[in-house]
């Protein structure tokens, strides 16, 4: 799945988490908040696995 996806998703969960922790409901605006932080490092790894089979592809290539 393209990265862009997770980061979309990840800052979803981050901004509804932060507003449920405004509202003062700990437990479910900081898990929202914590999913959103995984969501957003898995397409981090994505990236950069992908860049590295990028960087492969190109050293074959020469």
């Amino acid at each position: 799945m393209a990265p862009i996806i997770y980061y979309a998703a990840g800052t979803v969960f981050v901004f509804f988490g932060l507003v449920f922790l405004s509202l003062g409901s700990i437990l479910s605006g900081g898990l929202s908040f914590l999913i959103g932080i995984y969501i957003v490092n898995s397409g981090v790894r994505v990236s950069r696995k992908n860049q590295r089979k990028l960087e492969e592809r190109e050293k074959l290539d020469k």
